[in-house]
Formats: structure tokens, sequence, C-alpha cells
């Protein structure tokens, strides 16, 4: 989840755009690779360490069912954002009027069709989520540190000196300066991404994925669900998508369905990989740091055990890329909504606050509080505050609230244009299985 409705989205917009094309219409290309981009972060660490009890199949099959699943979801959305595109539009024709919102973002979209409240309450969600996600992140940063230097770096410290470094080099570096630096560190995780792909799938040992002596518990899939509906999730990212390709249905559609396919292959792949790794490696021989209290991180256990250096080294610091990603977009994104919030109490001319002290007071607001908060230390914090995340927030937002919105808009408009077959049936079994998700974590946490 790197992006949020903010500038950084308009700058993202115009970079994207081909030189070719009008700058209100933007390529296919491009839209998956907002997609692709965003998906590929933290979530995909904590994969290997949440299915290892399942094994590679059901885990493979449940990656594929949560990617079907969100694939729907996303659908759902895109109909609402360009349906009220649409009526914007056409009101604006009869008023000759113009709007400054380019952005539908989500909480318009849920005022719109559900009501000022869910959209206020979809701002809270969305919020509560994110700092959510930057505490996971945090820990992760603290855990990777200490665990590079074989202690040396205390976790605790070496989170501050990360979350009010990045804070000092948002305040003076700006929107544009992080946009650029997350365009470059998505760049060099991709590559390092692939460069791991390459030299571990030469050492994928398939008997120990598929073989007879290999575990497969679908029973064990359960638990990872949260995770892998946060990995997967790329949501945030529509309205800005809508607008990017100029509200063109047939083109938005296949850059949701195809640029999540890329990201789905990939963790695929990955999983392949660190769990083949896992599967084969004598558990007397894990380093201290990779087993703490019965706890084996796959990850962990391939930098400190691969055998080869350069494997170690380059998922080491793919590890630290995808948070630092995750982190920045994250970041960045809740900065603009508390600034997009308090600019709306900020009217009174002679006390009016100036844009870049919005935006300071919006990344300070951001960062501190999870700053605060972090638990440092523990190998399992990460997982717990992802699956937290994952199982409450981004059900709430990307599992329940679309076809909701969907079925609102479908019944006040004339003449509404599905994204998504099936009608009232499909939105009614697309959100049961959203409400499960939610009902399944709520069991979960109370058992």
């Amino acid at each position: 989840m790197n992006k949020g409705p903010s500038k950084i989205s308009e700058e993202v917009k115009e970079d994207v755009v081909d030189d070719s094309v009008s700058q209100t219409s933007g390529t296919l290309w491009g839209a998956m690779a907002l997609i692709i981009g965003s998906t590929i972060g933290a979530g995909i660490l904590a994969l290997p360490d949440i299915t290892q009890d399942a094994g590679f199949v059901p885990s493979t099959t449940g990656l594929v069912g949560v990617w079907a699943f969100l694939v729907g979801q996303a659908l759902l959305l895109a109909e609402v954002n360009i349906n009220l595109m649409e009526i914007q539009a056409e009101e604006e024709a009869a008023t000759s009027s113009s709007s400054s919102d380019t952005i539908l973002t989500l909480r318009t979209m849920a005022e719109k069709t559900l009501g000022k409240g869910v959209g206020k309450a979809a701002t809270g969600i969305y919020l509560s989520l994110s700092y959510c996600l930057l505490v996971a992140y945090l820990t992760k940063v603290g855990e990777i540190f200490s665990f590079a230097s074989d202690g040396k770096l205390q976790s605790g410290t070496m989170v501050d000196v990360f979350a009010l470094g990045s804070l000092g080099m948002f305040m003076f570096g700006g929107p544009m300066f992080a946009d650029k630096l997350n365009q470059g560190l998505t760049s060099v995780l991709v590559a390092l991404f692939m460069s791991i792909l390459a030299l571990g799938m030469a050492h994928t040992n398939l008997d120990v994925l598929f073989g007879g002596d290999s575990v497969q518990s679908f029973q064990a899939v359960g638990p990872a669900i949260p995770i892998m509906f946060l990995s997967l999730v790329y949501h945030d990212l529509i309205p800005l998508i809508c607008s990017y390709l100029d509200g063109d249905r047939k083109r938005t559609q296949q850059a949701l369905v195809f640029g999540s396919l890329v990201p789905l292959a990939m963790f695929i792949s990955w999983e392949a990989v660190t769990l083949s790794f896992f599967k084969e490696y004598n558990a007397s021989g894990i380093h201290s740091a990779v087993y703490t209290s019965g706890h084996i991180d796959p990850v962990n256990l391939m930098i400190s055990a691969s055998g080869s250096p350069l494997i170690g080294s380059l998922v080491q610091g793919f590890s630290f890329v995808a948070i630092a990603t995750s982190f920045l977009g994250t970041t960045m994104g809740v900065s603009e909504t508390i600034r997009s919030e308090a600019s709306e109490f900020n009217s009174d001319d002679e006390q009016k606050l100036s844009d870049d002290v919005l935006r300071n007071v919006g990344l300070t607001a951001t960062l501190i509080p999870p700053l605060l908060f972090t638990t440092s230390g523990d190998p399992k914090a990460f997982i717990q505050v992802l699956s937290v995340a994952g199982g409450y927030g981004m059900t709430l937002l990307y599992g329940i609230f679309p076809p909701l919105m969907a079925w609102k808009l479908r019944e006040t408009m004339k003449a509404p244009k599905h994204a998504v077959p099936g009608g009232n049936l499909m939105l009614g079994s697309l959100l049961s299985i959203g409400i499960s998700l939610g009902i399944y974590r709520v069991l979960q946490d109370a058992l």
C-alpha cells in the first residue's frame, strides 16, 4: 500500500505518461507499472514466514484465491470510480463549471455512494491501517540492522535514526524528491528481486515442494490469508489509475488484471525459492539470530545459511529496500491525507498556515506516533502487526466497502456500466467473502 490520494499521485501520473500521448491519458503499461511497483514491498518478506507450516501447494492455492478475490474488488472500485467520473462530467457540462478534483479518492467515492459519515470513516480506517503498517515497517528496520550487525547495532537506536532521518529528509527534500527517491528504490528493488530468483531457482528442489515427504497443510493456510491480502493489495492506487487512463474502462480493467498477475507470479516464485531452501536446511546449523524461541524466518535463514555470500547479500539488500519503499510510500500518503484534512480547518486568512507548514505538520504527525509505539527486538512483531492490518483494516476498505458502493451506485444510476458480471448475486458473494474474512480474524484473535 504505497500511494495515497496526494500531490505525489499527481507527480507519479505526470512521470509515467508517455510523451506521445496527452497527459490526461496514460498508457496501459504505465498503469501496470504503478501496480507492480506498489505491490512488491514489505508484505513479500512476511509470506515465507507465515506460510512455512502450510507448504508450497496450499500457500500457492491461497495466493491465487486471494488474488482472484482482490481482482473482483478492484474491478468494482474502478466501476464506481469511472461511473462517478462520468456523473461529475455530466454535471459540469450542465452547469458549465469545472471541478478541481482530478482524482476521485476513496473518501469521495464513499461519500457519494454511502454518505459523508462513511466517507469520514473510510479516512479514519485508512489512517489507522497506515499507522499499523508504519509500526510494522519500523519494527522490521530494527530487526534488519540488528541481524546484519550480529546484534552490535541496537534495533531501537536504528529505528530512531531511520525514522527521524526520514522525517528530516522528507521535510527538506519535499514531495518531488520523495517521489524520485521512491522510483529509484523501486527500480533497485525489482533488480534485486530478479537476481535472487535467477540464482535461487537454480538451487530449488521441486521434490521438497511437491514430493511425498513435503509439508502440505491446507488448514495452516488460514492464518496466512491476512498477510496474503496485504501483500497483493494495490487498491489505494485505483483512483489514480482511473484518472491516469482518463476513465477508459477497457484499459483500466486490463491494467488491473494483468498488472496484478505479474506480482502474483513473482510471489509464487519467491515462495518456491524460500520454502525450498527452508525445508532442505538442517535446523541444527541455524544462526542464533534466525532461530529464536522456536521461531525460524526463512528469509533470514537464506541470508545467514545459504552458503553463498552473494545470495545472502542480495536478500539482505532486497529486505531493506522492500521496507524502505513501503515505508516511504505509506509515509507520503498518510502525511498528504493529514495535510488535506487539516487544510479544511485552515481557512482563517489572518492565521492561515502555508502549504509547506501544513505538509511538515502532516509529516510529523505521521512519523512520531508510530515511532513511539514501535516494538523493537521481537521477530514476530512484524508478522503480528501486518496480520492485524491485513485482517481488519484492508478487509474493511478493500473487501467490504467496494461491493457496498457498487450496489448503491447501481441502484441509483439510470444505466450503470458494470465491470463485474453477475449482478447482485456476485456483489453479495464478494461481500460475503469479505465479511467472512473479517469474522475469521475476530474469531482467531478471540480464541
